[in-house]
């Protein structure tokens, strides 16, 4: 078995360089222009053409595919963060810092390259062997008993390999003036023997958690829009996380390059002025809209956020305060911020599996907006298919029971409808009949999942109630239910006149034990086959049904990509489709061992 899933696993690779290559060369192929969908109707060429150098757009096809698929198993990433934390009379305040190129480094009084900052590093100083009553003249850090295990010189630098009073081993860089004192003699490492316990001294290298520095920065904070709806798009799924919106009047739409600054009239008739963030939520008629649908005269909900941009100039700490290049960076000409405090955490990002880029249009990372996006669909996907196989097995098993039956003939009518009725028309319908006339239930959007308690006396516990997915939910698990329903009936029906049916109704038993133990468990395997296939199709993206009730899956957010020739999101979403699909088949293979013990892979 472990065999076969690795051999599965494997053949993965090859499928996903193939879907994801015929999809990057028809990206090529189609119609449409991603820097043209970025910029709209605007024509400025210089804009045109940074935003293709930008993206990387200036570079032939298969040199942008090359690069796009180096980047899923190796990415260097964007330059490491630091979070500086400096402790004010008034409290804790953090700030943190993306590198650039750019920025000056230093510690212990030496510039840094930023490609090449060592981070939460030790490099070894000293092996004192322990008893000898001698420490070293300027120890850099306490010392602590270790036990030389190991010595690799045949790296750059060299590696030393201790083990500590826990029996934890790690390697350590040498320094290469290491100084080693085994009994009266001292030396280099060479010295030092296997087997014997030293107390070792490190010096830090790098930027460590802990330690102070100073940073020379500017900070710009200034309030940008966040989202703006109109009344119609209240109920939106999106609107969850807009924080008091204010109703204003456009006056004006401007667009600078890749910018597009609104001017609105207030309540009080004056005229403010806002950027809109890349990624702000825009919707109009209950629907997401574009900068373009925003005509000056109409009255919008706007929601407002403060953005803050900090471009960090030099990081150094005290031993470092007098280098020609921290004296550059202070006296440029302009007025930076200086603040001293300790690094309190780091974010590194040398290397980044499955490194989708980012989005042209929303300006994100790819791998969050699939993230966010993939969890709602199969959210709603898990809830379809435990409608869908709970109504669809029981009823193939009734019909099967009583076949050519009024209940027969009565099911399947109901199935083959489920099967020809168009996901789009039955969600209107229950969005008409459910929310519209009877109130019941509302079905546009995510909305909220609340909590209730439920007390039993001895013990209490909470469960959730979310009554925006009944809608979607129950459309998306139309096809599927009575997809399964025919195939449990079909199924049931080829078992229900064999032998060892007779023989188990014989030997007395019950007529549901004979049904669920002996006919329904050797019925299985198609039954498992159709729900895997149906769970893999949802899971890829229930295009229609989240369009319809406004619910914010993958498949509406491919959809989007699409028309916005957004590509990065589209070959992200192209790939997960392949893996889930080949993930959720090599499942219902497994399962078809587990049912049937006679199964056996090679």
């Amino acid at each position: 078995m472990l065999r076969y899933v690795i051999k599965r696993i494997l053949q993965l690779i090859p499928v996903l360089i193939g879907i994801s290559f015929i999809t990057f060369t028809l990206s090529f192929i189609v119609p449409g222009d991603p820097v043209r969908s970025i910029m709209g109707q605007r024509s400025d060429r210089e804009a045109e053409l940074r935003i293709r150098h930008k993206f990387g757009l200036d570079k032939p096809w298969y040199v942008q595919y090359y690069i796009w698929a180096r980047n899923l198993v190796h990415n260097p990433g964007d330059l490491p963060q630091f979070k500086l934390r400096v402790e004010s009379p008034e409290g804790a305040e953090i700030f943190q810092f993306q590198l650039d190129r750019d920025t000056v480094l230093a510690t212990e009084g030496q510039p840094r390259d930023v490609i090449s900052v060592p981070f939460n590093r030790r490099v070894l100083t000293h092996l004192y062997e322990r008893g000898s009553g001698i420490s070293p003249d300027a120890p850099t850090a306490v010392g602590t008993t270790r036990t030389l295990i190991e010595i690799d010189n045949t790296s750059s630098p060299p590696l030393a390999l201790l083990e500590d009073f826990q029996g934890e081993r790690a390697w350590f860089d040498l320094d290469p003036d290491v100084d080693v004192r085994s009994g009266e003699s001292t030396g280099d490492i060479w010295l030092a023997e296997i087997g014997t316990s030293y107390t070792a001294y490190f010096r830090p290298e790098g930027f460590l958690t802990g330690r102070e520095f100073t940073a020379i920065f500017d900070l710009e904070e200034f309030t940008v829009i966040d989202g703006m709806f109109d009344d119609d798009s209240r109920e939106h799924s999106e609107m969850r996380n807009l924080q008091s919106p204010e109703l204003m009047e456009i006056v004006s739409v401007t667009r600078q390059h890749s910018r597009h600054i609104f001017t609105f009239e207030d309540s009080s008739g004056a005229g403010v002025e806002y950027e809109m963030i890349p990624n702000a939520v825009l919707l109009l008629g209950g629907n997401r809209a574009t900068v373009d649908q925003l005509e000056p005269g109409m009255s919008v909900w706007v929601a407002l956020t403060q953005r803050t941009e900090t471009q960090l100039y030099a990081l150094f700490d005290s031993q470092s305060g007098d280098l020609a290049e921290i004296d550059i960076a202070r006296t440029d000409g302009v007025d930076h911020l200086e603040v001293t405090g300790k690094i309190s955490d780091m974010f590194l990002s040398p290397a980044i599996w499955f490194d989708f880029g980012r989005s042209y249009r929303q300006q994100r990372e790819v791998r969050d907006i699939i993230r966010e996006s993939f969890s709602n669909t199969a959210y709603l996907t898990l809830a379809a298919m435990v409608i869908a196989i709970l109504i669809g097995v029981f009823a193939g098993i009734v019909s099967a029971v009583k076949p050519y039956s009024f209940v027969d003939y009565a099911t399947m009518t109901f199935a083959l409808i489920g099967v020809s009725m168009p996901v789009f028309w039955l969600g209107l319908m229950l969005i008409l009949l459910f929310q519209g006339q009877l109130g019941w239930i509302t079905g546009i959007g995510f909305g909220e999942i609340t909590w209730h308690e439920v007390n039993l006396g001895l013990f209490s516990f909470h469960l959730p109630w979310h009554q925006n997915v009944i809608l979607p939910a129950v459309t998306l698990a139309t096809v599927p239910m009575a997809i399964i329903a025919r195939m449990t009936r079909s199924s049931m029906l080829e078992v229900m006149n064999l032998d060892y049916i007779r023989t188990a109704r014989a030997k007395g038993l019950g007529e549901w034990s004979v049904i669920v133990r002996h006919a329904l468990k050797n019925s299985l395997i198609p039954i498992i086959t159709v729900i895997g296939l149906n769970f893999a199709l949802l899971l890829a993206g229930a295009v229609l049904t989240e369009t319809v009730f406004s619910w914010p899956g993958l498949g509406r957010e491919i959809v989007d990509a699409i028309e916005f020739r957004d590509f990065p999101v589209v070959m992200a979403g192209v790939v997960l489709f392949a893996f889930v699909f080949v993930i959720v088949n090599l499942v219902v293979d497994i399962l078809y061992a587990w049912v049937d013990p006679r199964i056996r892979y090679q």
